[in-house]
Order: C-alpha cells, then sequence, then structure tokens
C-alpha cells in the first residue's frame, strides 16, 4: 500500500536506507502515518468474524 516503504526480505542496504528516508523526511513519515492509521480503521473484529465464517461456508459447500 501507500502507507510503506517496500524493502526486499535480504536487502540490508535498502532497509538502512528506508529507515533513514522515514527518519529524515518529516512530511513522508507525517503521510505514511496518517495513511497507516486510515488503513487500520478497516479491521475489525467483527468484519474478521465475518468473512472467515463465509470462507467456512463457503468451504463447507465445496
Amino acid at each position: 500500500g501507500d502507507a510503506a516503504i517496500l524493502v526486499g526480505p535480504e536487502d540490508v542496504d535498502g532497509l538502512r536506507d528506508a529507515i533513514l528516508r522515514v527518519i529524515g523526511d518529516h512530511d513522508l513519515s507525517a503521510g505514511m502515518r496518517a495513511r497507516g492509521l486510515r488503513r487500520a480503521a478497516s479491521f475489525s473484529w467483527d468484519r474478521a468474524a465475518a468473512e472467515s465464517v463465509a470462507v467456512f461456508l463457503e468451504a463447507s459447500r465445496a
């Protein structure tokens, strides 16, 4: 999504660069934080439960 900087799982230099970029750029970090909070607000236990039940029901019909 737009609330993260993607880095390869073994890219140590890329991870370092991404961390330094976020630490050094207040506008970037503030924007990422705001987008992350908006994204997190779309999740809830009720929604997770409803989606799980739907998957279980679909699987039981297969």
